[in-house]
């Protein structure tokens, strides 16, 4: 193969990955786990950001609701952490250390609370989500300070004994100058984390649910904020 025949081909793969992306791709990542009716169906928090760009994601968890929730209201940097691939989280200058217990000091949780994501710099302040919604044991909504992003966890029994766990994301900064970067980096990247999210949820809501134990207390560990 000539030289100008390859950099012709690698010009025209280049060119069409981000159509691939947006034909092949993106259609799955953005729904990643989803029914067709959980697209559909309104959930707490489409309200906050009602025309921003919507993904949503959803997984089984063998477990009630009750098994899942803790688990849930005790997320955030200086607490039990996402669940999620806490290297990439650290990668992005986030000091994530994910729980592997429920922590009782970590079980309160209100409206209007930080929910934080990165550690504490004064100049930036702050550093995270605020709490927008708490439904125990149904659904927990945080948005951005600027009421420009939303994330959903929302569970919905199936039966005694399986949940689903729905996690909705409404951005609406998708627009202007980085539109590109953000659907080409930002939403992958996104998808990837929540991804990790849902499964460690469900790792740990299950083991806790299989348990014949009362779940694992213990006192959270001090943290630089």
């Amino acid at each position: 193969m000539n030289i100008s025949l390859r950099n012709g081909l690698i010009a025209l793969a280049a060119a069409s990955a981000p159509i691939a992306y947006r034909l092949a791709v993106r259609p799955w990542h953005m729904r990643w786990g989803a029914t067709d009716a959980e697209l559909t169906r309104p959930l707490p928090g489409d309200a906050f950001v009602p025309d921003g760009v919507q993904s949503t994601r959803a997984i089984t968890i063998h477990a009630p609701a009750r098994a899942i929730w803790p688990w849930l209201v005790q997320m955030g940097q200086d607490r039990a952490g996402f669940y999620s691939y806490d290297w990439l989280e650290r990668l992005a200058g986030a000091a994530i250390h994910n729980a592997d217990q429920i922590v009782p000091a970590w079980q309160h949780l209100a409206v209007g609370d930080l929910m934080r994501t990165y550690r504490y710099i004064e100049r930036y302040e702050p550093l995270g989500w605020i709490v927008a919604e708490v439904e125990p044991e149904r659904a927990l909504v945080v948005r951005s300070v600027d009421s420009r992003w939303s994330w959903a966890l929302v569970l919905d029994p199936l039966d005694a004994d399986r949940t689903r766990l729905i996690a909705r994301t409404r951005d609406g900064m998708m627009q202007g100058l980085l539109a590109p970067l953000k659907f080409l980096v930002a939403e992958p990247a996104h998808c990837i984390r929540e991804i990790g999210v849902l499964r460690g949820i469900k790792a740990r809501a299950e083991l806790l649910a299989r348990s014949s134990v009362e779940p694992t207390m213990s006192q959270p560990a001090s943290s630089v904020c």
